[in-house]
């Protein structure tokens, strides 16, 4: 049966005929540079735990939007969005995104040549996992696959692969202020995103991790806008259909691990317990007006949504 992981705490995983929610004891070893991250909250303090089930992972191939991108959409845009000094290379944040501190040098995909066949980000900002729902001129989820296979990988079983989308589906749904449509757009988002990561093992992924959404609603755009039950209905929304988009993969991939990570729990106890975890700062962003005083560092948010990189970080 394929393995599955659910994870606010550290959780290794080992297969069951009975059960996807199987939990062992984390395994702290790291054969190889490329980590897979989990964070856990142990009495009140946050950690990061490495595990890799005794695996060696060789590359990494990225998708998602701006909480994943590593530059793609700043080299589309001819350098012209994210043109604050705080904007680490073009990025929606401060630093490296989280995929990008996974342990591998990850290429920029859109700016790699066809003959680059190792680790790459396909991810871009603003992307969404449903095309139509776009509001950018850059690549939805479908079209980074695309743009992946146009490299013509030969995947190995020891690739690892991330995606985490969605987001923007949501924001852009929001703008049009009409409750009834949140929970759909949640919904489709999810699907569209198991969808790809269905792709994905087609093509031939053995490791896969993937992240579910935040509630926006709590974010500082969503506290500010007035629009944060929108945000809420369609992130809670998006998190069912995804859990049950996952449970439907695993059925039918023997030979998959499939690691979801509880981004949802995390950030919303992040928030509660910020001050414990060195954060001066969870209501506004590093950038935003109201913010940028003290130590960038003390930010749980960059902006109105993206992490910092502290955050990112953990």
């Amino acid at each position: 049966m394929a393995c599955i992981m659910f994870m606010e705490s550290a959780q290794t995983c080992t297969a069951s005929a009975t059960s996807f929610f199987s939990r062992a004891n984390p395994n702290p070893r790291m054969k190889n540079p490329l980590r897979m991250v989990a964070a856990s909250l142990v009495l009140g303090a946050f950690w990061a735990t490495a595990f890799a089930q005794n695996r060696t992972f060789t590359n990494q191939y990225t998708f998602g939007d701006s909480l994943s991108d590593n530059g793609n959409a700043f080299l589309a845009s001819g350098r012209t969005i994210n043109t604050n000094p705080l904007n680490f290379g073009g990025r929606w944040s401060n630093g490296p995104t989280f995929a990008e501190q996974l342990g591998n040098n990850l290429a920029v995909g859109s700016a790699a040549p066809a003959s680059v066949k190792t680790s790459m980000d396909f991810a871009f900002g603003g992307a969404t996992a449903v095309p139509a729902l776009s509001a950018v001129p850059f690549p939805s989820l479908p079209v980074q696959l695309q743009l992946f296979q146009s490299h013509a990988v030969a995947i190995q079983r020891t690739d690892l692969f991330t995606v985490w989308i969605g987001a923007n589906d949501i924001l852009n749904t929001a703008a049009q202020a009409n409750p009834a449509a949140m929970a759909p757009a949640g919904i489709n988002a999810a699907q569209a995103t198991a969808n790809a990561i269905q792709s994905l093992i087609n093509l031939g992924a053995k490791n896969i991790l993937v992240v579910n959404m935040p509630d926006i609603g709590l974010t500082p755009a969503g506290l500010s806008s007035g629009g944060g039950s929108l945000l809420t209905a369609g992130s809670l929304a998006y998190n069912a259909e995804f859990d049950s988009g996952l449970r439907a993969i695993t059925s039918g991939a023997p030979d998959v691990t499939l690691t979801r990570i509880d981004a949802a729990a995390l950030i919303a106890r992040i928030q509660v317990d910020f001050k414990a975890l060195g954060f001066a700062n969870a209501t506004s962003g590093l950038i935003l007006p109201g913010g940028g005083g003290g130590d960038p560092s003390g930010y749980v948010f960059f902006d109105g949504v993206h992490p910092s990189a502290t955050t990112h970080t953990l």
